[in-house]
């Protein structure tokens, strides 16, 4: 283990990564070969007690291993936790942990946590905007390649308040979209009319503070600077896609097994007693547990409570299970892995254009990327600890990138659009990904699939056509 060789001061460590990437194995690795090193949760489910396996929490052997803080502060009915309570526990956690010359780890797949962490304009933004994980993922996307606007500056000058009618959550999103596209031409060039939410959220904005969306955010941008001075970032990626959604099934699959179902079950027994289940807040609102509701729903109307405990009791695999209920547990398990692959898209496209590329973390941000599980020790444990040790002995120098200027700024968003796939009926943000998109297998077979069921459906019109007219025929020589 190493020891006494930090010359830079107060240095902070964050590991990020997808779920499943390996970020807690290899921060235990990194805590094993150096002293001081104290973890720091950056993950908003594990935040709760009682909700352990299905959040692939450390266990209470490997925090042995290493100090860990801000897991298990929650009871399981706070609704109330926001990024910015997250926010006011972790930075002093940092500062605690500075004061007593340790170095804080900061581990987790909450991007918007680790955001409020990194920067310094953190009140200015998410909270006070009101607009979703991925919104700010998107309205912050740096397109090399966009579509340029035909706005000027002078329409985002936001001289003459528009009057924006009370009732404007009753419109049709045809009226709000036009209603947007008044307020700020711009933005509203990016979001579909269907996107009601956001519309609303947008629109909401300029309401409450008298302020043009885009303008804010590009405000929020010119203002950013790093909390920490010394600060690095690990990335810990699966090189193969297949292989990332392979080790997502499996995982699910045994922490079911192993008394995943029971906590799951035993949580939803819990929070039934404080009224409906809120699916918009707490720990429901999250991929893990809200797709295990059916199978609880059925469970439940199978017998009383005494029948619940001794099911559980009995529960040993889902192949233990009667078909009713091994039949549903199955559907409850591929719907969490659809979704535990998409939220795992959605991390990585996050980290890409927010941090990876963001001018602020250049030199900062290191790929450990491994081709295969066998793999993980050589490429991305080793590398990581090695990079540790030069950062920790102040020989890795990050470049300082100048500040955007207004005219900069304005460009960058300008040149942001989102397009909308009408062969997929997907939406894609930017060009670059749009062009991605145009090129992948996915769009080239939609386009082969409906253009062959085109062709099947002209061929039967054709042959329906052909029948009639034979019938015609056959008609007319009768009746001669």
């Amino acid at each position: 283990m190493e020891s006494n060789i930090n010359i830079i001061k107060k240095p902070v460590i964050f590991v990020i990564g997808s779920t499943a990437s390996g970020k807690t194995k290899l921060s235990l690795e990194l805590a094993k070969n150096f002293q001081n090193i104290e973890i720091v949760n950056a993950d908003a489910l594990q935040l709760y007690k009682g909700a352990d396996i299905m959040t692939a929490k450390a266990t209470p052997e490997e925090r042995q291993l290493v100090p860990h803080h801000l897991l298990d502060i929650l009871p399981l009915e706070n609704m109330e936790f926001q990024r910015r309570d997250y926010f006011n526990l972790a930075s002093k956690t940092i500062e605690d942990l500075h004061k007593e010359n340790k170095i804080p780890l900061v581990v987790g797949g909450t991007n918007y946590y680790i955001e409020s962490l990194l920067y310094t304009d953190y009140d200015l933004s998410a909270d006070n905007l009101n607009i979703d994980e991925m919104e700010i993922n998107n309205m912050h996307e740096i397109a090399t390649k966009g579509i340029e606007s035909n706005k000027s500056a002078g329409e985002f000058q936001d001289e003459e308040a528009l009057d924006v009618p009370k009732n404007y959550k009753e419109l049709t999103p045809t009226e709000k979209h036009e209603l947007l596209s008044k307020i700020d031409p711009l933005l509203a060039e990016k979001v579909h009319p269907n996107d009601t939410k956001r519309v609303e959220n947008y629109i909401k904005v300029y309401v409450e503070e008298n302020i043009i969306p885009s303008k804010k955010i590009m405000k929020v941008d010119s203002q950013r600077k790093l909390r920490y001075e010394n600060v690095i970032l690990f990335w810990v990626k699966d090189k193969e896609k297949s292989s990332l959604i392979e080790r997502i099934r499996k995982r699910i699959v045994e922490m079911v097994d192993m008394n995943g179902l029971k906590e799951i079950i035993r949580i939803y027994s819990y929070l039934e007693r404080f009224g409906p289940f809120d699916f918009q807040k707490g720990i429901l609102q999250s991929i893990g547990y809200k797709e295990f509701y059916e199978f609880y729903k059925t469970l439940k109307e199978k017998g009383n409570k005494e029948n619940i405990e001794e099911i559980l009791e009995d529960y040993q695999s889902i192949e233990s299970l009667d078909p009713t209920l091994k039949g549903v547990i199955e559907e409850c398990i591929n719907k969490l892995v659809g979704a535990t692959e998409a939220y795992a898209k959605r991390q990585v496209t996050w980290i890409k254009n927010r941090l990876a590329s963001q001018p602020l973390l250049k030199n900062r941000v290191f790929l450990l990327e491994f081709t295969a599980a066998p793999q993980f020790q050589t490429e991305v444990t080793e590398k990581g600890v090695e990079l540790a040790k030069q950062f920790f002995k102040g020989q890795l120098t990050p470049e300082e990138d100048e500040d955007l200027d207004q005219e900069q700024l304005l460009n960058k968003y300008k040149n942001w659009k989102r397009f909308t796939c009408d062969v997929c009926q997907v939406t894609i943000n930017g060009q670059s990904e749009w062009d991605v998109h145009l090129k992948s297998k996915r769009h080239k077979k939609t386009k082969e699939r409906i253009a062959k069921h085109q062709k099947n459906m002209e061929m039967k019109q054709l042959h329906e056509k052909k029948k009639l007219e034979m019938n015609d025929e056959k008609n007319e020589d009768e009746n001669l």
